[in-house]
């Protein structure tokens, strides 16, 4: 979609086999105040989107599925998340009103097994994305110094951040 970045991290937060896609949406006046050994400072409008997908054959890329997508929302008064559940046709996410869990069925070279997937709520997220910890984590000199694959074409993250006007200081 047009406007938001595709992103990756060096470290990513191992999430029971769950594969995930990170895109960062910063409103078009706004620009992200770089910090070389500290927390990024995101102007308000900022919005961070994770989609979990999980291979219901693990190991066969042809069966992911999509579970859940999280936003993580700078509005005026601080950062909000939000949790999208997808149903099982694929087509729609719906926003949950609290936390909620589901049983999934994943084949394996064990053969097939039960995985429980959590579902955070809004407040589940603010446990962890806290002012102490910058609201946002992962996203910080260290983990995104780093080449990200731009569907066929690689770059160093930060570079094209730099290029594409996200920070407000020349690196």
């Amino acid at each position: 979609v047009e406007g938001l970045i595709p992103y990756s991290v060096n470290v990513p937060l191992w999430s029971d086999h769950a594969l995930k896609q990170r895109y960062i949406a910063v409103p078009a006046a706004g620009q992200v105040k770089f910090s070389k050994n500290g927390h990024w400072l995101f102007p308000v409008g900022t919005v961070f989107v994770k989609t979990f997908l999980l291979e219901t054959h693990r190991g066969n890329p042809a069966t992911r599925q999509r579970l859940e997508t999280r936003l993580l929302v700078h509005n005026p008064r601080s950062w909000v998340g939000y949790t999208y559940r997808w149903n099982r046709e694929q087509t729609e996410a719906l926003l949950l009103g609290g936390a909620a869990s589901s049983t999934l069925e994943i084949t394996t070279t064990q053969g097939v097994k039960e995985q429980s997937w959590y579902f955070p709520s809004g407040s589940d997220c603010m446990a962890c994305h806290t002012r102490a910890s910058g609201f946002v984590l992962g996203v910080n000199t260290r983990q995104m110094n780093r080449v990200h694959d731009y569907g066929g074409r690689t770059s160093n993250q930060l570079t094209e951040f730099q290029h594409g006007g996200v920070f407000r200081d020349t690196l």
